[in-house]
């Protein structure tokens, strides 16, 4: 299905790297972008930092591929983490579609996954729609659960509200919520499709301008001190 009514001029791809394969857009390569072009650059671009699995990373892919059995093909959660069946459980006997990968052109067709011209991708934890509703959920396994809730960004939502109607249909209402160990998030409406089809491009316009420029911008936030591996920049906390 093709988004209507956007306008041409925002319909372009990306300029690809030099070196490399054309970017394609996911929501963590567009919030590393947000949060610092520079540390963008060099995680996607150059590649020059490695992807590197934290234990908090790997328990959370452990808690996605449990919920993915337990509710794609009925397969108990494991012992440790029974905590999570109470939020499987009110699925059960539903059509619900779990860990479904999708993406879209940059017109806003629907193409496969790994399609040549996909230009956004993602995967949803789950979702269910009827004919005029579609629901959302995402798993968010938190090392601390102090911490829960304080760093939510609905933008990931809205991403995948946005490739679930580029593919499956637009409906009239789309929600969707986090859903941690110990409860789910407030509901985020994320219906407007076409807004965030709109924010993406700007985003991916922001990106082309830098790559065309190679110039990056260092942006400094709290995040720098101790959280940036881009050890090259003045703003790096573990420079020494």
């Amino acid at each position: 299905m093709t988004m209507p009514d956007i306008p041409a001029a925002l319909d372009r791809r990306v300029r690809p790297p030099a070196a490399g394969k054309p970017l394609v857009y996911t929501f963590s390569n567009l919030k590393n972008y947000r949060t610092c072009p520079e540390q963008f650059a060099q995680r996607y671009v150059h590649k020059s930092l490695p992807f590197v699995e934290s234990d908090a990373m790997k328990r959370g892919n452990a808690v996605h591929a449990a919920l993915e059995a337990r509710l794609g093909a009925g397969k108990p959660l494991p012992d440790d983490m029974a905590v999570w069946e109470r939020w499987a459980a009110p699925f059960d006997g539903r059509k619900v579609h779990v860990e479904q990968r999708l993406a879209i052109t940059a017109s806003g067709a629907a193409c496969d996954f790994w399609d040549a011209a996909a230009w956004l991708r993602g995967k949803l934890d789950l979702w269910m729609a009827s004919d005029y509703h579609a629901f959302l959920l995402d798993w968010k396994y938190k090392e601390d659960l102090s911490k829960i809730g304080q760093y939510e960004d609905p933008f990931e939502l809205e991403i995948g509200a946005l490739l679930l109607s580029c593919n499956e249909g637009q409906r009239r209402k789309i929600i969707g919520h986090y859903c941690y160990e110990t409860g789910l998030s407030q509901p985020y409406d994320l219906s407007d499709v076409k807004g965030t089809l709109l924010k993406v491009r700007e985003i991916a316009k922001d990106i082309e301008r830098d790559l065309a420029a190679q110039e990056w911008e260092k942006k400094r936030s709290g995040l720098c001190k101790a959280w940036c591996d881009v050890l090259t920049c003045e703003h790096n906390g573990k420079r020494t």
